[in-house]
């Protein structure tokens, strides 16, 4: 493809698809008597598309008029301070906030749909693709692949479009054809160059197709992006080694893709593989890949419990034993110790301040602990310490003491004694008025 070749001669579906095989980054130019436009690809998928005969201001306003989202006055402003140097049309749509910049990428996606639907109805031009290491592109834009372009372009333009035949759908249920892996498929079969060899990708899908599975649910279950499906669906359907299903009849749909009725005895080959494939068969390999699927789900279930075990014991330490879960090695006992002390500390001063918030409104410490709680001076949280043990409490006329419960004699530096002594806001000293008399300064004009 380093060369110009006729779009006629070999067809652009062809090109399209070997970029996206070998992902291939570069751009790939078409051109014809009226326009041309070039597609960039970044790892076989496109990124962005141009047309030389109208600029990206001209081609993304008119888009943006069409949606509705953007005014003719407002465009016109851009497009004038885009002319003056004023940044780039993509730039000053999210500065002047017409846009968000999710918005403005999906925008950008269609557009260079758009243009890619658009040569894929030209009938002759030529191509071109330059093959370099780095491309330009809009940062944060979501890649089309080109599966997805042929088929939403199959199913927006119908007959003109790229697909001849039916098109799957997201809802669409196929069941391969039994014994069809003996025979190659007619290279007339399909409508672009592409084998179907043992151990291909496409191939590899007709594992997913018992008759009773959907295209979307082919997705899910694969992990294959649903155009990439679809597309191999198509493919598959083409070359006679799928056929499309009624799901409520179980029967099979004839296709009504020309490029299998021109066939020799095409109809006909449709026909009696419909007859050889039944019912019964089919109900068989389903009924084998449900006990293949449930057998798998039953073995990842101890992994799965396992998993949610460790979890849940994770959990427990650090609600229990912060500490433990930071520090866990046995040498770090003492920073354990140090942690717990700072804990310790942190949850006393919250009762200090309580208390003392009391005694100044009332006068004297509360007489226990529970009363800081009831009038909100206290949650019940901080009631405990940090080990978890409840807090006791002991009034006194001018100090308190609290210390930890459940455990015997508090242990060394556990509990913790508060005077008002020195507190110039609750120390009667320091409001004491004093007993000698004050001899009154008297002024004299």
């Amino acid at each position: 493809m380093s060369g110009r070749d006729p779009v006629q001669v070999r067809g652009l579906v062809d090109v399209l698809l070997t970029i996206g095989r070998q992902q291939g980054t570069g751009v790939l130019t078409i051109q014809n008597e009226d326009e041309t436009v070039g597609i960039t690809f970044k790892s076989g998928e496109i990124v962005s598309a141009d047309s030389l005969n109208q600029s990206e201001a001209e081609g993304l306003g008119q888009l943006l008029t069409e949606k509705g989202l953007v005014l003719q006055s407002e465009l016109d402003e851009l497009t004038a301070r885009h002319d003056e140097g004023g940044g780039r049309i993509v730039d000053l749509l999210v500065d002047r906030h017409l846009l968000e910049r999710d918005q403005l990428l999906e925008i950008l996606r269609l557009r260079f749909f758009d243009l890619s639907k658009q040569v894929l109805t030209w009938s002759s031009g030529e191509f071109r693709f330059y093959r370099v290491e780095e491309v330009a592109f809009e940062k944060g834009v979501r890649p089309l692949s080109v599966e997805e372009l042929l088929i939403r372009a199959a199913e927006e333009l119908g007959p003109a479009g790229p697909l001849p035949g039916r098109v799957p759908t997201p809802q669409s249920i196929f069941s391969r054809v039994e014994g069809a892996e003996d025979s190659q498929a007619a290279p007339q079969g399909l409508p672009f160059e592409m084998e179907l060899e043992e151990g291909s990708e496409i191939l590899d899908m007709l594992h997913w197709l018992n008759g009773d599975r959907s295209a979307a649910e082919v997705s899910i279950e694969s992990g294959i992006p649903q155009h990439r499906v679809l597309f191999d669906l198509f493919v598959l359907q083409q070359a006679g080694r799928a056929l499309a299903v009624d799901h409520d009849t179980a029967e099979y749909l004839t296709t009504t893709s020309p490029w299998l009725v021109g066939l020799e005895g095409g109809e006909s080959k449709s026909s009696k593989i419909s007859q050889v494939t039944g019912r019964a068969g089919e109900w068989w390999h389903s009924h084998l890949d449900r006990l293949q699927e449930g057998e798998e789900r039953w073995r990842s279930w101890p992994h799965r419990a396992l998993g949610a075990g460790l979890i849940v014991a994770l959990v427990a330490v650090v609600m229990i034993d912060p500490g433990r879960f930071l520090l866990p090695f046995p040498w770090q006992g003492g920073l354990r110790q140090a942690l717990l002390d700072e804990q310790t500390s942190a949850a006393y001063l919250k009762v200090d301040r309580a208390a003392k918030t009391w005694f100044l409104l009332e006068g004297q410490f509360p007489e226990q602990l529970s009363e800081l709680g009831a009038n909100g001076y206290l949650v019940a949280s901080d009631r405990v310490d940090p080990a978890g043990r409840p807090l006791g409490y002991a009034a006194q006329i001018a100090s308190y003491l609290v210390y930890p419960l459940g455990e015997g004699d508090p242990a060394p530096g556990s509990s913790r004694t508060e005077p008002i002594t020195g507190d110039f806001l609750l120390d009667p000293e320091f409001i004491t008025p004093p007993t000698a008399p004050i001899t009154p300064l008297v002024l004299l004009e």
